[in-house]
């Protein structure tokens, strides 16, 4: 018999040890980017705030492989930044901040908001300081849905209002897109809008 338990030991031992760690689907806390020492947890949920600052000097490879899992924020996302954020991967997947959205680009060359692309939900936007911001088209229709009061632009290069942005007068290099369809879908543009 105890010879039995110890064989029934080791196999539970040996199955064990060979099993992976479960995906964290959910980080409860906040993120700095400045503090991150691991890269093996990619979470698809922040129960907290995150934090990003990127210089170059940024380990930008940790600081993607951390982040490129990431759909949703419960509270603040916060990026400070003098690069181009187009430049990586680990925004593409976000689809939700459940507070507000600060960018301060810091004179980046960012042109457009691209890399919010799956975007569908905030409370508030505020983006500040890009020199080379002139696109927010693909917030178009995510702001049909949002309050006035809700987003804030300063000191970008091109800073339209609330309703230039709903209008359709969402890029200072080209014209108007047209409205959604009545079912909250992006319509397929014609070479006409290009």
């Amino acid at each position: 018999m105890r010879t039995f338990f110890i064989i029934l030991s080791a196999i539970i031992l040996l199955s064990c040890s060979k099993q992976q760690e479960p995906e964290l689907n959910t980080y409860i806390g906040n993120i700095n980017t400045e503090k991150i020492t691991t890269t093996n947890i990619h979470p698809k949920k922040v129960d907290g705030n995150i934090k990003i600052k990127i210089t170059i000097n940024t380990q930008t490879k940790e600081v993607s492989a951390f982040l490129e899992a990431i759909e949703e924020v419960s509270h603040n996302l916060e990026i400070h930044t003098s690069l181009d954020l187009n430049a990586f991967s680990f925004l593409n997947n976000l689809e939700s901040v459940g507070d507000t959205l600060f960018m301060d680009l810091k004179d980046s060359p960012t042109i457009s908001l691209d890399f919010l692309r799956k975007f569908k939900s905030v409370h508030t936007i505020k983006i500040i300081n890009g020199r080379e911001l002139n696109d927010y088209c693909t917030l178009h229709y995510l702001l049909q849905e949002l309050p006035e009061n809700d987003i804030i632009l300063i000191n970008n290069k091109y800073t339209p209002t609330y309703e230039q942005i709903v209008n359709g007068r969402c890029s200072s290099n080209m014209p108007p897109l047209p409205p959604s369809n009545l079912n909250g879908s992006i319509p397929v543009f014609d070479k006409q809008f290009y």
